[in-house]
């Protein structure tokens, strides 16, 4: 393939994060209303703030609209000692930033390819036995039915160049026919999606695409697919190659371990976001319960709260405990209400979706990794909708 010129693409997506996040410390008050700032997807962030400029949908551009810093807590701000967000200090604290990281990650690009994505720390050797690869039989059952495409490391490489913005990051190992390792591929996944016809879920081993989205690159006219609507390889792979950030990290970091990446076909579901929970298990003892969407209000958590723990925790001590290979992960599930039993303790029917490792790579949700006193086996759930630590209830 011809030498790929040097541009913004050339560079990791997780390097262009860290410089338009410091880049919009100084940006956020000079854009108008629904101006975008030059992250990729700005104005689609609306589930979450940008990463470029700190705004949710391009809400806030001016000083004025900035919100009340009066909740401003210096110690959880590791560039408190240059300035407050916002702070002429700040400013020129950011600006210098920016200029060192440029440097640095022009130092970084004469590394092989090889060597800039292999993690660092632990890392690795926390995620890789949460990879569904790495379950035994025993979890297996107790998730959603699945079927595995082993792919090649070539066809890696071949599926990360093909991610949209992103692709350009696989410039090592990619051949000349990569059409039609692509082809082949597609016509493995198809194989695999036939066999649910009632459509699937597509993700990697690792993790799913589902920031995919975010970007304004969706399947069709660009909003996201529900869980189930995919019903083809091509559909799957185009899904996976929509400009993910976790896809070409993850693809990234597998290919530097020399480890084969396995996507994952999985029978659709649908879901109500009221219904998923994120669970940790330290030393084999449940030490909390999340509700997974945690910026949301939901009449079915908050009006039977107790009995969606007990439910939990019944599936716990007599199913996952013993099958999980790993004392200590945060796992996943999902509840169904079974229709044929009014108990309130025994009218939930809980499925696994998938395990995350028991470390800081892992969202807490309404847990907060930094204070570990307060894992203390409870259920913790919104009834108001507020801040990360307000409107909270454990139970």
């Amino acid at each position: 393939m011809a030498d790929t010129p040097m541009n913004e693409h050339t560079h990791p997506p997780e390097w262009w994060r860290e410089q338009e996040r410091i880049a919009g410390l100084t940006t956020a008050t000079a854009l108008e209303p629904d101006e975008p700032c030059s992250h990729v997807g700005c104005l689609s962030h609306t589930s979450h703030s940008c990463e470029g400029c700190g705004r949710t949908g391009g809400a806030v551009a001016h000083q004025e609209d900035i919100p009340d810093m009066s909740d401003y807590d210096p110690s959880t701000d590791r560039f408190a000692e240059f300035g407050a967000p916002g702070s002429p200090e700040r400013h020129e604290f950011s600006l210098a930033m920016m200029k060192a990281s440029i440097a640095a990650g022009e130092e970084w690009l004469k590394k092989p390819e090889s060597e800039r994505y292999k993690p660092k720390g632990p890392i690795w050797d926390v995620s890789w036995p949460t990879y569904i690869e790495s379950w035994p039989n025993a979890l297996h059952s107790l998730s959603v039915p699945s079927v595995r495409v082993q792919m090649t490391l070539e066809e890696a490489r071949v599926m990360g160049s093909y991610i949209i913005e992103l692709g350009e990051g696989f410039t090592e190992g990619v051949p000349e026919n990569h059409e039609t390792v692509k082809d082949h591929l597609i016509a493995r996944l198809d194989k695999a999606v036939q066999q649910f016809p009632k459509g699937i879920f597509v993700r990697l081993g690792s993790r799913s695409p589902k920031d995919a989205f975010y970007w304004g690159c969706g399947l069709g006219e660009g909003a996201q697919l529900p869980n189930g609507q995919i019903t083809s390889g091509q559909m799957a792979f185009d899904l996976l190659t929509c400009c993910s950030e976790r896809i070409y990290d993850d693809l990234h970091m597998q290919i530097a371990m020399n480890y084969p990446p396995s996507v994952w076909i999985r029978e659709g579901l649908d879901l109500p976001e009221w219904s998923e929970f994120r669970c940790f298990m330290q030393d084999r003892e449940l030490v909390g319960i999340s509700q997974y969407y945690y910026r949301g209000v939901y009449s079915e958590i908050t009006e039977d709260a107790a009995g969606i723990k007990w439910a939990i925790e019944q599936f716990f001590d007599k199913e996952l405990r013993d099958a999980s290979h790993l004392d200590s992960v945060v796992f996943d599930v999902f509840i169904k209400r079974r229709r044929s039993l009014s108990d309130s303790y025994n009218q939930y029917g809980v499925k696994l979706l998938e395990i995350n490792p028991f470390y800081n790579l892992s969202d807490p949700c309404l847990f907060d990794w930094n204070r570990p006193e307060e894992f203390k086996g409870q259920i913790r759930f919104r009834t108001e909708l507020g801040g990360h630590r307000s409107g909270v209830t454990d139970l």
